[in-house]
């Protein structure tokens, strides 16, 4: 049995639910690709038919379109934060790794020490696309050099998980930094894949409270008094907390914004 047309995304595009994660798209490759659509977000396009095996992978990972309790042991319970088992302040003591990450590098220096460790092979995460700098690109990190060059936070769209069926087939450890909805979709496809857990034994996520569209970061550039199109680099914060947004074009002019001015006002 197959479905032309996904019932699970059908629904998820229709109530706008989706979230970008692409978890669709990396369990039917074949079948399901992520495109960018106006304003500015990632989002999945069918055009072939998937099995009914892969439909109940979507329909259970997707987090478009399950919102299921935690079913783990956790020991408090909070009416706004749900099961948690323990809140901790902390930051990297590298202080190269803490002034590149946005929070303190916490996450940057726990992937570090997973890969010195051997405990994961590599890290897959976001990083600036070189070509449009203020969107994303997947990119596997093998080193510390890698990661931290890959640090920060990124308030563009972006699809963390449309390589995942790749990545299980080649069975390599590997570390997984997404937005929470993007861990609840690997967390999810784990209940149909017995492969999700070994391959990704480390996974890690931050406060999210959504994402701007490309046409929002296109507005915080020309506030800068720079075109989108003509830009080097781009870089939506850290270099310290809570760091400025920067950006500098390929002519050599550069432009920096504060945190509140930006994103946090």
């Amino acid at each position: 049995m197959t479905s032309v047309h996904s019932p699970t995304l059908k629904r998820v595009l229709a109530g706008q639910l989706c979230s970008g994660c692409g978890l669709c798209a990396g369990v039917a490759p074949e079948a399901i690709r992520m495109e960018t659509v106006a304003p500015g977000y990632s989002r999945p396009q069918q055009s072939a038919p998937v099995s009914a095996a892969t439909e109940k992978a979507i329909a259970t990972a997707c987090p478009g379109a399950r919102v299921a309790p935690w079913q783990g042991i956790a020991p408090n319970q909070h009416s706004y934060w749900g099961p948690w088992r323990g809140i901790y302040t902390g930051y990297a003591r590298d202080l190269d790794v803490r002034f590149a990450g946005s929070s303190g590098g916490a996450i940057s220096a726990l992937l570090i020490h997973a890969l010195n460790s051997m405990q994961v092979e590599q890290v897959l995460h976001i990083a600036a696309d070189s070509d449009k700098p203020t969107r994303n690109i997947i990119t596997l990190s093998t080193t510390a050099e890698q990661v931290i060059r890959n640090a920060g936070s990124r308030y563009a769209s972006s699809s963390p998980l449309q390589e995942v069926g790749r990545l299980l087939n080649e069975g390599k450890r590997t570390a997984f930094v997404g937005k929470p909805c993007d861990v609840s979709a690997l967390r999810q496809l784990a209940m149909v894949d017995t492969r999700v857990n070994a391959c990704f034994p480390l996974v890690l996520s931050f406060f999210c409270g959504g994402l701007p569209s490309h046409a929002g970061a296109n507005r915080i550039v020309r506030a800068m008094g720079l075109e989108p199109e003509k830009l080097a680099s781009f870089r939506y914060r850290g270099n310290g907390w809570p760091g400025m947004a920067r950006a500098e074009t390929t002519h050599g002019e550069s432009a920096e914004m504060s945190y509140a001015d930006s994103w946090g006002g």
